[in-house]
């Protein structure tokens, strides 16, 4: 299959075992499994995209550089350590300089 990592909300943690139960099962290299917190509407319920269509979010993320993307998703749930530069590149974040 070629999947090296899965990323998706933290709803998913839960069956994240039994998945890696099967590609153990199934004789396949385990990803690595990632989960980031929910994006909530302003009801306080996961935004979904049969809500209607979030243009807000589709129009922010095709006009933010990947750079900035990078470093949106690696501080969802997480805030780096006192004196600790917020912004960080693709290769920081993927080495996880912050643990």
């Amino acid at each position: 299959m070629a999947i090296s990592h899965v990323i998706r909300g933290e709803d998913h943690i839960a069956n994240t075992a039994k998945q890696l139960l099967l590609y153990e099962a199934l004789g396949l290299p385990l990803p690595v499994f990632a989960h980031n917190p929910l994006i909530l509407n302003g009801e306080g319920r996961k935004l979904s995209k049969r809500d209607g269509s979030p243009r807000w979010l589709i129009s922010a993320t095709a006009a933010t550089p990947p750079r900035r993307l990078v470093n949106y998703m690696t501080l969802l749930g997480w805030s780096p350590p006192e004196g600790m530069a917020e912004r960080f590149g693709l290769a920081e974040a993927a080495a996880g300089l912050w643990f």
